[in-house]
């Protein structure tokens, strides 16, 4: 089934996405991630998590970016990075 974003798969084994860093695991390595992830879709401003609650786990971003934010005393929003496709957030 093809995915409103593109991607026609869920499996990480299957995926033809090759974004540097992270989608470069092979064999093993990567059948393991595979038997692990967790896999969803969030559409555009999507919040992941909140500055006063723990994130349930680790973002591997296949698509789109992320961008992580604080909110500053002055109630404006302070970006510290912008996570694009291929990389791992943790935060």
């Amino acid at each position: 089934m093809r995915k409103p974003n593109g991607f026609a798969t869920e499996s990480c084994l299957t995926c033809r996405l090759t974004k540097p860093g992270f989608c470069q695991l092979h064999g093993a390595p990567l059948a393991d991630f595979d038997a692990i992830k967790s896999w969803h879709l969030h559409p555009s401003r999507y919040v992941l998590f909140t500055e006063d609650e723990q994130p349930q786990g680790i973002f591997f971003l296949c698509a789109g970016r992320i961008k992580l934010s604080v909110t500053s005393k002055e109630r404006r929003t302070v970006i510290l990075r912008v996570v694009n496709p291929g990389e791992v957030l943790w935060p």
